[in-house]
């Protein structure tokens, strides 16, 4: 059996752990703030060009991206899809 003392420290270290895995991360309204600030920092405006890039189908087929739009609309899905 763990001695008082013992125990007392690794409760401590436990809850410095956890303490420490909370702050680290961007959940909350202030994390959520900042994570939509930047990307409306770093989205692009309306109207402007998009650029040259290399996109994959669901098959793993790349396209280019204005091969793909060549002048019709088009919706674009971003992100992790899994």
């Amino acid at each position: 059996m763990l001695q008082p003392r013992t125990t007392s420290l690794l409760a401590l270290a436990f809850s410095l752990g956890l303490a420490a895995t909370a702050a680290a991360q961007p959940g909350g309204a202030d994390g959520r703030g900042r994570l939509i600030r930047n990307f409306e920092a770093s989205a692009p405006a309306v109207g402007e060009l998009m650029p040259n890039l290399a996109v994959y189908d669901r098959d793993g087929q790349e396209s280019r991206l204005p091969a793909l739009l060549n002048g019709r609309f088009t919706v674009l899905i971003l992100g992790c899809l899994t």
